[in-house]
């Protein structure tokens, strides 16, 4: 059962990319390391960035992520149950 006062205290940036639309990615950096290509990017809602690594031919080989403090939710809290917070949030 989640956690209904973390996913009530969750910030509604967080719960858009989380629960309904997934990250507004926008590239912060493009460069070649060691033959491979490395992009970076932010999301524009929730702060996450991300670092993606590709083979020379194009291949995805690593991705690291950055989140914000406080997107990370612990226990058995689903996409369903961030979706009907965010629901209730924008009916009332």
């Amino acid at each position: 059962m989640p956690k209904k006062n973390e996913v009530r205290e969750y910030e509604a940036g967080f719960l858009v990319c989380r629960a309904l639309l997934g990250h507004a990615w926008h590239e912060t950096s493009r460069h070649r390391e060691d033959g491979k290509f490395v992009y970076g990017a932010s999301c524009e809602r929730c702060g996450t960035t991300k670092l993606a690594t590709y083979s020379k031919f194009g291949y995805l080989t690593s991705t690291q992520y950055n989140y914000p403090d406080g997107y990370k939710l612990g226990g058995d809290i689903t996409r369903a149950d961030l979706r009907v917070e965010l629901f209730r949030r924008e009916t009332k």
